[in-house]
C-alpha cells in the first residue's frame, strides 16, 4: 500500500502540474519548473505526485518510483510541507524494501517515524511503524516485530487512531500466532477500544 496521503486518495485537479513536472528531462530544468510553480505546489499536488509514484510503482517499475517519491521529496521540503516531506521518505522507504534492500528500508522508516514524532504526526508515525513492523514479521525478527508494532498501537491510541489501531492490532495479532503465543494473541484483542 503506498501511502498518498492522509486519506490514500489520489487528487485529479493537480494531476496535469504533476504530468508537467514529470515531462521536464533534467534536474535543472525541474526545479527551475518547481520555482516557477511553488505557489501552485500544495498538499493536493503533492498527494497526487505521491499517488502517481504509487502507480509507477504497482506497474513494477520501482526506478520511475523512486525517482518521482524524491521529486515528491524535494517539492514538499521546498514549499515547506513536513507531513508530505515524510511521506514521500516514507515511499522510498517501501520502494527501498520491494528492491530487497531491507536493512536500508528499515533505516529509512526508523528516521520518518522520528521525523513523524518531532513533528507531532503520531498517527503518521504509527503508520510508519506498522509497516517496519510487517518488515521485520516477514524477515522473522519477531521481537523487533512485536516491539515496533506494540509502539505504534500506543501511538494510535494516543491520537485516537480507530483505523490505525486495528490495523496495527491485527498485525501484532498475526505475529503472536506465528510464534504460537497464543495468550499473547489473546491479549492484544481484549485490549478495551479507545474512545
Amino acid at each position: 500500500m503506498w501511502l498518498a496521503g492522509a486519506e490514500y486518495r489520489f487528487v485529479l485537479k493537480p494531476r496535469a502540474l504533476v504530468e508537467e513536472l514529470i515531462a521536464k528531462p533534467n534536474a535543472t530544468e525541474r526545479q527551475a519548473w518547481i520555482d516557477r510553480n511553488k505557489s501552485r505546489i500544495d498538499a493536493e499536488f503533492l498527494d497526487a505526485f505521491n499517488a502517481r509514484a504509487g502507480e509507477v510503482a504497482d506497474n513494477g517499475k520501482s526506478d520511475g518510483a523512486m525517482d518521482l517519491y524524491r521529486r515528491s521529496l524535494a517539492a514538499a521540503r521546498l514549499i515547506g510541507n513536513t507531513r508530505m516531506a515524510i511521506t514521500a521518505e516514507y515511499n522510498i522507504g517501501l520502494v527501498t524494501r520491494e528492491r530487497g534492500d531491507i536493512l536500508g528500508a528499515m533505516e529509512i522508516m526508523r528516521k520518518c517515524v522520528a521525523n513523524a514524532l518531532d513533528a507531532g504526526e503520531k498517527s503518521l508515525a504509527a503508520n510508519i511503524l506498522n509497516s517496519l513492523g510487517q518488515s521485520l514479521m516477514r524477515e522473522g525478527s519477531y521481537a523487533l516485530a512485536i516491539e515496533n508494532l506494540q509502539r505504534a498501537v500506543t501511538l494510535a491510541e494516543e491520537a485516537g487512531d480507530r483505523e490505525r489501531i486495528a490495523q496495527t492490532s491485527f498485525t501484532l495479532g498475526n505475529v503472536h500466532i506465528r510464534l504460537n503465543q497464543l495468550a499473547a494473541f489473546q491479549a492484544v484483542y481484549a485490549r478495551p477500544a479507545a474512545d
